[in-house]
């Protein structure tokens, strides 16, 4: 697992923390988010958690992100959505209380129709949606640091500035023929989304 922690120092840019890695034939990601402290700056925009993936369907570039929005360290919203063929369907569901929260996604494709199952879950409690999409499961588009879990501002484009203290931790896995593993390589702090931090 990776830790993010504040500790103020100088860093030039925008980024993401978190945990990215790069190409793996996979099914799905899973990602256990461990929240700890949550403070940011005065004014800053309140953070996300985003799980992202990039999929090829059809020939699109399909962008998939399973989202929390956490509100207090036991207290967070759920967000689904996808961008394919033009369009954005985001879901929002009803508060995770906790303060580890599983997100895991999985994409099923079956001849000329792919099916995407987010899941949620605190421990006690396991919620679920899934989208069925028009469209052939070609690959996972890979550009470098698309894939993986990511600590950025919530909304359009938004950078959440971090404070000292602030510390999540989260451990991601990917899926494979019904097995999970540990990717084999892992960055942090490359941007992989629109919604970015400052440390």
């Amino acid at each position: 697992s990776i830790s993010i922690h504040s500790t103020q120092e100088i860093i030039y840019g925008p980024t993401n923390y978190g945990y990215e890695f790069g190409y793996v034939r996979m099914n799905g990601i899973q990602s256990i988010i461990k929240m700890y402290n949550l403070s940011v700056t005065s004014g800053s925009p309140s953070i996300s958690i985003q799980q992202n993936i990039n999929l090829n369907i059809n020939g699109e570039d399909t962008f998939v992100q399973n989202v929390v929005q956490p509100l207090t360290i036991n207290k967070s919203m759920w967000t689904t959505s996808i961008y394919y063929n033009g369009h954005f369907t985001v879901s929002f569901f009803s508060y995770l209380i906790g303060s580890e929260i599983n997100l895991t996604t999985i994409w099923a494709p079956k001849g000329n129709i792919t099916t995407i199952t987010f899941y949620a879950s605190n421990g006690t409690s396991t919620f679920n949606k899934s989208y069925v999409l028009e469209g052939k499961f070609m690959d996972i588009i890979y550009d470098g640091y698309t894939i993986g879990t990511v600590v950025g501002g919530y909304g359009n484009g938004e950078t959440a500035y971090l404070a000292k203290g602030f510390n999540i931790s989260i451990a991601t896995f990917y899926e494979y023929n019904g097995s999970w593993y540990v990717p084999p390589v892992v960055y942090s702090g490359f941007p992989n989304t629109g919604e970015q931090a400052f440390n």
